[in-house]
């Protein structure tokens, strides 16, 4: 949340992405919740919070191994996750929640790729060394589906698809005969649905877009995975010679538009990680000096972009100063405080007594 103060507890500095150390964010279904890892050498913990908030609403831990992917439950319930063992656990979320269960278990030599969820709630689709399965999450049994790697569930629930080399194919979640959706030029590193599932795009070197039933395959642009297609489009990320930084873009698929959604400064990058499920926030990874430095959130139209937790003060009488970036700083309920935002667009919640400088932009004065 904040850097080094020069003397202690009293003048620190915000930093542009909080948590500092936070990795693979993902959207709760509602897009109110983030939840992403803090790692911590082999083992790292699973947090949830608000954005603008000052920390963490729920956590746990992964004491055995760090995890690399996060999955919402549809109703937000829970979170699949699989670790760097290939293990796949399901952490159930609250007081009630259950902690976390551990479904697909360690098979020593093997790739393991968690998919997503089915719509109900009741399945994960994965692939472990390119051998599809569906897990049934309440009793832990294991099915296999198909031969491929990359799969994903329509929104409908009615098809999986996936990946075979350059083939993009179709199946039902409850097996039989597969289907060639399309042939792409390259191979295929990851699929998306239409929020509508009439439509899937894919990325290789580009991104494709091909309709469920019929037709060839659309080239767009190029991206750098993940890719997410929402309802006002297809967010990703793109990396060029040409370009200053790297930027998160807005593809449209039905206007053929691209647009941009994050304007940082030379020196920074934004790497897109997720977007909510209504496509009206983007949760981004930013880097800079080729290092990562935190996470940050935007308005998917490129508005109101700060850090996903917000820079605060201590109990003591703090000088609070802001970085290059927008930042979002909290120092209500502290000592009496001095707030200098400095660049950006800034938000503050300050105590009445606090002295905000005038280059904060938005003040609010809390009793």
């Amino acid at each position: 949340m904040l850097g080094a103060g020069v003397a202690a507890a009293v003048t620190l500095g915000c930093l542009p992405g909080t948590p500092p150390a936070a990795a693979l964010p993902t959207w709760s279904p509602t897009g109110d919740r983030i939840a992403y890892t803090v790692p911590a050498q082999e083992t790292a913990s699973i947090e949830t919070a608000r954005p603008g908030t000052l920390r963490p609403v729920e956590g746990a831990v992964s004491y055995d191994s760090a995890p690399t992917q996060l999955a919402w439950s549809p109703a937000g319930e829970r979170i699949a996750f699989e670790k760097r063992t290939g293990a796949i656990s399901v952490l159930g979320l609250g007081r009630f929640g259950g902690g976390i269960r551990e479904l697909v278990h360690v098979e020593t030599g093997t790739v393991t790729e968690l998919g997503d969820w089915s719509p109900d709630g009741r399945q994960l689709v994965f692939a472990r060394d390119g051998h599809i399965h569906v897990l049934d999450v309440a009793t832990g049994e294991i099915r296999y589906l198909a031969e491929g790697d990359h799969p994903t569930w329509s929104h409908d629930g009615l098809e999986i698809a996936y990946a075979v080399g350059n083939d993009l194919l179709g199946i039902s979640p409850v097996g039989g005969l597969a289907r060639l959706i399309a042939r792409a030029e390259t191979p295929i590193e990851q699929i998306v649905w239409s929020p509508d599932s009439t439509r899937l795009a894919f990325l290789g070197v580009v991104i494709g877009i091909v309709t469920r039933f019929a037709g060839r395959p659309a080239y767009t642009a190029p991206a750098r995975p993940p890719i997410a297609w929402r309802p006002n489009g297809i967010f990703f990320s793109l990396d060029q010679v040409a370009l200053v930084n790297t930027r998160i873009w807005r593809f449209d698929p039905d206007t053929e538009t691209t647009t941009a959604v994050t304007h940082l400064p030379r020196g920074f990058n934004a790497y897109f990680l997720d977007a909510s499920r209504d496509g009206r926030r983007v949760v981004y990874g930013l880097e800079t000096a080729n290092l990562p430095a935190g996470l940050r959130v935007v308005d998917g139209d490129g508005r109101h972009d700060g850090p996903l937790l917000a820079c605060h003060g201590t109990p003591h009488a703090d000088v609070v100063r802001g970085s290059r970036l927008n930042d979002v700083i909290r120092v209500n309920g502290g000592g009496s405080d001095r707030i200098n935002c400095g660049r950006g667009s800034d938000v503050v919640y300050a105590d009445r007594r606090d002295r905000v400088a005038r280059d904060c932009e938005r003040v609010t004065r809390l009793p």
